[in-house]
């Protein structure tokens, strides 16, 4: 399941090379592209890129999603909420969130309540509520922790690629100061209180 500004398209491109024939894909890689055209035009509910295990179990309810592993990636918050705002900054389509980005410097984008409503509800537990078998795997050590869902998959996967990158400084930590790191801290209390997350992570 695919949280914004992740890396999940680099992990969904390796994916898709291993991909069997019936599997689900869905997202804005060319393959899950001519997948999910299909899928759409007979499933009750569409599914989106960064849809969470419960928008795909209400569209596909008759499978068995208990036997399913679910994964995801999880990144430092400071890092992530830096690039997210970088890259909505470049985009042109309609979006509360691209709007917010494009018309106000940093700080203010931290404080609008369009970007604090979906960080507030759409944390790691929401894009994987009802997995029975999760697995959670950290930007900061991707490349392992990918290899290691591999294994517990039983396949092989191509090295991941850096792909959708954002244009945005190196040093994640260069864009804040003490109001707008305590304001992450706030809005991503999930990522800080369960996962371990501190501003000053490598």
């Amino acid at each position: 399941m695919h949280i914004p500004k992740t890396g999940g398209t680099a992990f969904t491109l390796a994916y898709e090379a291993k991909a069997r024939a019936d599997d689900l894909l869905f997202g804005d890689t060319p393959k899950a592209k001519r997948r999910q055209a299909k899928f759409n035009r007979t499933a009750p509910r569409r599914l989106r890129k960064h849809a969470a295990l419960s928008d795909a179990q209400a569209a596909l309810p008759t499978l068995a999603w208990s036997e399913f592993t679910v994964a995801t990636i999880v990144r430092n918050p400071w890092d992530r909420l830096v690039s997210l705002y970088a890259w909505s900054r470049a985009q042109t389509f309609d979006h509360p969130m691209i709007a917010a980005a494009r018309t106000q410097d940093f700080a203010a984008y931290l404080a609008d309540p369009r970007v604090e409503a979906p960080l507030r509800h759409n944390t790691p537990e929401t894009y994987l509520a009802g997995a029975a078998h999760r697995h959670i795997l950290r930007y900061e050590t991707l490349a392992d922790d990918v290899a290691t869902l591999a294994r517990t998959l039983d396949i092989r996967l191509p090295p991941l690629e850096r792909v959708n990158a954002s244009d945005r400084p190196a040093d994640y930590r260069a864009a804040y100061d003490t109001a707008t790191i305590a304001r992450v801290a706030d809005l991503c209390s999930y990522e800080v209180a369960v996962l371990g997350y501190r501003f000053s992570d490598e």
